[in-house]
């Protein structure tokens, strides 16, 4: 067999195996740190915005339309669960307990080329506030929601929170991901009565079928290389 040929065929046979078998490396979508970010002040919160630091995608906030229940609070932010090369800074702050009641936030981001998403961050709440949390996801633009599942925040210290989509997002355009507050029982005028939330991360892992083509784009280089 030629060089050439010899090239040609484990190329062949490295981009036949990534088309066929798992690939464990998650790679991240999208990395929310709030260090550094807006706004600093109490808001009301409900439409807020942020974007990732890394990655792509987009968090909402839907929750209380009147009074000061959301800020990103300087110096409450931790280093579990941040990425490499960012600090334990500011965090996202929820208060007024019970106001954030059946509130919460939402994800936007594409699946695209990805499977097995899963989503993780640092929380904790003070007496009072919220404690507890569903996550559901929606495939058609929000218009319906499938819940995965509940779970509960730490009280008074960061511990990690992790919710695995196994393949429920796998290739989609577009995903959205909601965490429904509740359990709350501080009353509105309790500012203090709050939900801490840092370091948040999508990660998912490419497709083989994605590796793969990226396998034939090298192929390509090598073959017009040899000529």
């Amino acid at each position: 067999m030629s060089p050439k040929r010899g090239v040609l065929a484990l190329a062949v046979i490295a981009t036949v195996a990534l088309l066929t078998a798992r690939v464990d490396a998650a790679v991240v979508v999208g990395y929310w740190s709030f260090n550094g970010e807006e706004p600093t002040a109490w808001v009301t919160g409900d439409g807020e915005e942020f974007a990732p630091d890394v990655g792509s995608g987009l968090m909402t906030i839907f929750g209380p339309t009147t009074g000061t229940n959301l800020r990103v609070q300087e110096g409450d932010g931790t280093a579990l669960n941040a990425l490499d090369g960012f600090v334990a800074g500011d965090a996202l702050r929820f208060g007024r307990g019970e106001r954030w009641n059946n509130n919460g936030f939402d994800f936007v981001f594409s699946t695209e080329g990805l499977w097995d998403v899963s989503i993780s961050f640092a929380a904790y709440y003070t007496s009072g506030g919220v404690d507890t949390y569903e996550v559901s996801y929606s495939l058609d633009g929000g218009d319906n929601f499938t819940s995965v599942g509940t779970g509960s925040f730490n009280l008074t210290s960061y511990a990690l929170v992790e919710t695995d989509f196994g393949d429920a997002l796998d290739g989609e355009q577009e995903v959205i991901v909601r965490y429904t507050l509740s359990g709350a029982t501080a009353a509105a005028s309790n500012q203090g009565a709050r939900l801490s939330v840092d370091n948040i991360q999508i990660t998912a892992i490419p497709e083989p079928a994605t590796l793969a083509l990226l396998g034939l784009g090298g192929l390509g280089m090598v073959i017009r290389r040899r000529r």
